[in-house]
């Protein structure tokens, strides 16, 4: 009897231990970085806040300055208001249509209703985004899930135009669970997964430390260009990208002749000379140039420094200030020790590689501001008048139904056709950047200060 007790317990704990490896070999390696070349498709979906083009734009520019002869597509999908089931009904066209290898995906902040938690909707978000993800997969190209964003109910109560749609008091735990959920279902699928939600509480509450009222979210939904910048570091991050653009180490060999360590690009003609260095540099990238209105988001982080590094060192100088010139402009003047411990250089606007990529960045809001965003206002007002169509049904005398209904069919009158003429303009201001991007050879100049 005892031996048929302990042959039943082995039997039991090998099938447990069978399940187990079996579970085990199922369990999907979490998404661990973009692997992009040349001709690849990014497609951003989301909501008003990737129709904002701000983030989007931010990463934009940091692909066509980090990888600059890697040719790229990157295209909008968001379109203000939607939830996962909008972005179902508009994905054929709006996203397949492009070809994409990676989709990423920031919906949730109008799937919960802006009201307390709601079960139904959460079960309709959940099974709309498992169908999202099942469409991705079907055109072969990868998901990349990213929370919703926080909603900061001070900003909100505090804006002169105050949120009238009723959002409880407590939304941001609400969207909190929407993007926890989110977490395990990339963990479970193994799709990519950006947290944009705990950056952006976690930076708000850094700044109200100093003041009450900081916020990044002027109206409670809506994240202003700083926020849009801590968003896009997030996204980079996350997604395993570069941080560094190039790194140059000089030091003088006991002959006199320069050993150098560099990363980032080639260095060439490098030569001591009676009052400094002298050499000449062609990097393979270039740091990503911020603009003003999102200066104070990046210092919080500070972006330069973790996803634009461009450092420099140079040993063995005799002690005193040197003036650094490169392709002889003056860019500052430093001591031996500074430039033999580290200087940070890609934050210093007047170097000719940070210049060059203001210009990539100045001309990318241009296709942003003039191209992207009347896009997306197509997109929207399609779905106004897709809306209207169905209103229509329930109400067919309406006679205001009927002018709103005839004016969003003048403004769509071949919508497919407009969107195709701002795809090709899109592509060729993307030409013009690419002939733009290419790094240029640096000659670095550092000469003692008398």
């Amino acid at each position: 009897m005892l031996r048929c007790t302990f042959l039943a317990c082995w039997l039991i704990t090998c099938s447990s231990l069978a399940n187990l490896r079996a579970e085990e070999a199922s369990l999907k390696k979490p998404f661990a970085k973009l692997e992009l070349d040349d001709g690849d498709c990014l497609v951003f979906l989301g909501d008003s806040i990737t129709g904002q083009c701000l983030y989007t734009q931010y990463v934009e520019n940091y692909f066509y300055t980090r990888y600059p002869s890697t040719r790229l597509k990157l295209h909008n999908a968001g379109v203000s208001g939607d939830t996962v089931s909008d972005a179902l009904n508009r994905f054929d066209r709006d996203v397949a249509h492009y070809r994409p290898k990676y989709v990423l995906v920031m919906l949730g902040m109008n799937d919960g209703a802006s009201k307390v938690f709601d079960t139904k909707l959460f079960d309709a978000y959940r099974n709309d985004m498992r169908q999202l993800i099942e469409k991705i997969q079907a055109i072969k190209a990868t998901p990349i899930l990213m929370t919703p964003t926080m909603y900061d109910l001070r900003a909100a109560k505090a804006n002169p135009k105050p949120d009238s749609r009723g959002r409880g008091g407590y939304y941001n735990g609400v969207l909190a669970l929407y993007g926890s959920w989110l977490r395990d279902l990339a963990f479970d699928e193994g799709t990519g997964f950006v947290d944009l939600y705990a950056p952006l509480n976690q930076f708000t509450l850094q700044g109200r430390k100093k003041e009450p009222k900081f916020t990044l979210i002027p109206d409670g939904i809506h994240p202003d260009p700083n926020g849009h910048i801590l968003m896009a570091y997030a996204l980079l991050s996350d997604l395993g990208l570069s941080k560094r653009v190039s790194t140059i180490d000089i030091a003088r060999a006991s002959d006199g002749e320069a050993i150098t360590k560099v990363s980032g690009g080639k260095i060439s003609d490098v030569r001591y000379v009676d009052n400094g260095i002298t050499f000449a540099f062609l990097p393979n990238s270039l740091p990503l140039a911020v603009p003003e209105t999102a200066k104070a988001g990046a210092a919080m982080i500070p972006l330069g420094h973790r996803l634009s590094l461009e450092a420099l060192y140079i040993h063995d100088l005799a002690p005193g200030n040197y003036q650094l010139s490169i392709n002889d402009a003056p860019i500052g003047e430093y001591s031996a020790n500074v430039l033999e411990s580290k200087l940070e250089i890609q934050n210093i606007e007047k170097t000719p590689q940070y210049q060059q990529a203001l210009r990539v960045a100045e001309l990318n809001a241009q296709r942003n501001q003039q191209i992207l965003l009347p896009a997306r206002d197509l997109w929207r007002a399609k779905k106004t008048l897709d809306r209207s169509y169905e209103e229509r049904k329930r109400a067919p005398d309406d006679e205001s139904l009927k002018k709103r209904i005839a004016a969003y069919e003048k403004k769509l009158k071949d919508f497919d056709g407009q969107i195709k003429v701002l795809d090709a303009k899109s592509k060729a201001m993307e030409d013009e950047i690419y002939q733009m991007n290419r790094p240029m050879q640096l000659r670095f100049d550092i000469s003692r200060v008398e």
